[in-house]
């Protein structure tokens, strides 16, 4: 099974990239062309680490990587988690079970 799963996101990552090479969003040297941002939020790893994520009984903390290297000052600010939403996602989930 985890064969399988790998081999897909393989024909995934392929068949993703080939698609944003050919929209052309990568930022060369001197150009002003945005960046898609899918291309920046999207792991290469997803199903390979949503594999190991699973197979640990929820233990395992899943290690992503991507193609677009954010600057790290950009990293530092956006990579610790925050709750300001978990009050609106329990009033969902008790709304949607009542």
């Amino acid at each position: 099974m985890e064969e399988r799963l790998v081999t897909e996101a393989k024909q995934r990552r392929a068949a993703s990239s080939g698609a944003a090479k050919k929209r052309n969003y990568q930022k060369k040297p001197g150009s002003k062309k945005n960046v898609c941002i899918l291309s920046c939020i999207k792991p290469n790893n997803v199903l390979e680490e949503k594999e190991k994520f699973f197979n640990s009984g929820f233990e395992y903390n899943p290690q992503f990587s991507y193609d677009y290297h954010l600057a790290p000052s950009v990293r530092e600010r956006f990579s610790k988690a925050s709750s300001s939403y978990l009050a609106q996602v329990r009033v969902s989930a008790l709304q949607r079970l009542q």
